[in-house]
């Protein structure tokens, strides 16, 4: 074997957990849109499930936006831009940021859920949203297990870039 051959290994090893993670995050996601359309859709019984009370609630809708309810007749370009988003995670995976486990974290949790929005997108034009959080009248936008992944790894990258810029110029002085 070259050591070019066992350096092309070595970098695909380097996807695995990040693949790993976006395929459970997928999965989930789409099993979980799957039940809720069974159970909750236009054709079920039970349009809506509490699940803690009032707080947390089960409650079929769709999307045709982004999160948040954002440009809700954007489905081409929401579309056009989670496929534009794939290559430019695997980018950032193999480019920046593979050294750190955390920031593996990350990038699984987002390209898992850009990929569970975007099949959506390719497959019914709108996403599916399941669970709707909030108190009586106060209510989060609904929202599904893609959209949870894809905060979190937003959430993660932002708390990473904030403490790195804190810490560089710490190391700069040293």
């Amino acid at each position: 074997m070259t050591s070019t051959s066992q350096a092309k290994r070595v970098e695909w090893r380097a996807y695995l957990p990040v693949l790993l993670l976006a395929t459970f995050i997928l999965a989930a996601d789409q099993l979980s849109k799957l039940a809720a359309t069974e159970n909750l859709g236009p054709q079920a019984g039970y349009p809506q499930v509490q699940v803690l009370g009032d707080y947390l609630r089960l409650t079929y809708t769709t999307n045709t936006g982004a999160s948040f309810g954002l440009f809700p007749q954007a489905t081409f370009f929401l579309t056009i831009a989670s496929l534009a988003a794939v290559p430019v995670l695997f980018w950032l995976q193999g480019n920046l940021i593979r050294e750190s486990w955390v920031t593996q974290v990350s990038i699984g949790l987002l390209l898992g859920g850009d990929l569970g929005n975007l099949m959506d997108r390719i497959r019914l034009g709108y996403v599916v949203d399941f669970i709707d959080a909030g108190v009586n009248n106060l209510r989060w936008y609904t929202f599904n297990i893609a959209d949870s992944a894809f905060v979190i790894g937003v959430a993660i990258v932002a708390v990473c870039v904030f403490l790195y810029t804190e810490s560089a110029p710490a190391q700069q002085d040293a």
